[in-house]
C-alpha cells in the first residue's frame, strides 16, 4: 500500500529501450533496477509512472518525480548518477522535465500503464522498513 504524505514533482523523462521483440516483464524488471538505483545515488525517493510499449518494439516511457522536499537535494546528487552503470541494454534517453508538449499524456495513454516508487533508504525509518514517504 501506498500512502502519499508529500506532493511530488516531475523531474526527468526517460526513454528505456531494448531489443525487438524483448519479454516487456524483463524490461519492466530492469527499469526497476535502473530507478532503484537512481534512487540509491541521488538518496531520493521516486514516484515512476509511465507506460511500457509490449509489441514487438519493446520500450518503457518514464517519469521521474521526487517529493518537493527533497528536489534540491536531487539536483545536487543527480550528476553523480551514471546511467550507463545501470542500464546495459540498447539504449536510453534520459531529458530534464518539461511542462508542456502533452508528455505525461503520451506516456501514460499511448502504452500500457506502469507505476512503481522507489525508496533510497536513506532515513533511518526508511531502513526498518517504516518508510513515512510510501
Amino acid at each position: 500500500m501506498i500512502k502519499i504524505t508529500e506532493n511530488f514533482d516531475p523531474v526527468l523523462w526517460i526513454l528505456l529501450t531494448d531489443t525487438n521483440e524483448t519479454n516487456w516483464e524483463r524490461l519492466e524488471l530492469d527499469a526497476g533496477k535502473f530507478l532503484q538505483g537512481l534512487s540509491r545515488i541521488t538518496k531520493c525517493h521516486i514516484r515512476a509512472p509511465g507506460g511500457i510499449e509490449k509489441s514487438r518494439n519493446t520500450h518503457a516511457h518514464i517519469i521521474v518525480e521526487v517529493p518537493n522536499s527533497e528536489i534540491d537535494r536531487f539536483s545536487s546528487r543527480y550528476a553523480r548518477f551514471r546511467p550507463k552503470d545501470f542500464w546495459k541494454r540498447r539504449k536510453f534517453d534520459i531529458r530534464p522535465w518539461k511542462d508542456g508538449f502533452k508528455t505525461r499524456e503520451y506516456t501514460m495513454c499511448k502504452h500500457s500503464l506502469w507505476y512503481d516508487s522507489y525508496c533510497p533508504g536513506y532515513y533511518r525509518s526508511c531502513r526498518k522498513g517504516k518508510c513515512e514517504i510510501f
